[in-house]
């Protein structure tokens, strides 16, 4: 029996797992990056249920990774679509997310339309990742909403997915919208320089991937640094708390004096 949420709590990345998972994901598409830090993140058992799981799931489970390496702020950048003036702002994780509960694993939902009953399951991350968009942006998004149907019939008749009308396909989406908001985190956005609005939408993998590439050049840049110095292991490095490591590069980098100076003076108490 699907279990309808996933309620274990995520790991945090260590700056071994950061290293590891950089190796391991660059190379791949984003939802496949997505699930590599899944992976590093949950137990075996939570891991497998969220492939599976509705993808509003997944992405409360991403934006929680994200929280516990690096907080819980969102800083978002994004370009007017109609003037390109740039707009900046800043949003919690839990802002983006309330009020967005994903639907529970094994969900179902029956979608009459016009003579037409489809029956619908939630898109989820495993869908993303066996997906092969090679269309236009229209026709990879009638496959991927093809993928969440389960039956589909006319006038009580089965009926073939392709005979499908344009109007059903973006009823499906609106339906997958507005059965799992977590899925697709979209921000409704006012441009003030030409006044004009327009959605954006944020991918926490996506979002997270970013930090930890920027991340992991720096772990890699310093285990050189004081690995070149030193001889000492990756492993030893890496043990060494963010601020340690840091202060043994700029020890290396600017020599004792300039290390010596950063110090706090000592405080000096006096005899009772």
């Amino acid at each position: 029996m699907d279990a309808p949420f996933i309620t274990v709590e995520p790991s945090a990345l260590s700056d071994a797992a950061v290293l590891q998972l950089w190796d391991v994901a660059e190379s791949l598409a984003p939802a496949l990056r997505s699930r590599e830090i899944l992976r590093s993140s949950l137990t075996a058992e939570a891991f497998s249920q969220i492939l599976q799981a509705p993808l509003g799931q997944a992405n409360v489970l991403l934006l929680r990774i994200r929280q516990k390496r690096f907080g819980s702020r969102f800083h978002i950048l994004d370009r007017c679509p109609h003037c390109t003036e740039t707009l900046e702002f800043s949003i919690s994780a839990e802002s983006m997310l309330e009020g967005l509960r994903p639907p529970p694993a094994g969900d179902r939902h029956e979608l009459p339309f016009e003579g037409w009953n489809l029956q619908l399951r939630p898109l989820c991350l495993q869908d993303l990742i066996e997906f092969l968009p090679d269309a236009s942006p229209e026709e990879n998004g009638r496959r991927l909403m093809a993928r969440t149907l389960t039956a589909c019939s006319r006038d009580h008749q089965a009926a073939a997915i392709r005979d499908l009308p344009e109007a059903a396909w973006e009823a499906i989406a609106h339906c997958q919208h507005e059965w799992d908001p977590a899925a697709e985190i979209l921000f409704h956005l006012s441009c003030p320089a030409c006044r004009k609005a327009w959605e954006s939408s944020l991918d926490p993998g996506a979002y997270l991937w970013l930090e930890l590439a920027a991340q992991a050049r720096t772990l890699q840049a310093q285990v050189h640094t004081i690995a070149s110095t030193y001889g000492w292991r990756e492993s030893e490095i890496l043990a060494l708390s963010p601020e340690r490591r840091a202060a043994y590069v700029a020890l290396i980098v600017n020599g004792p004096a300039a290390t010596l100076t950063a110090l706090p003076r000592p405080v000096r108490t006096q005899p009772t």
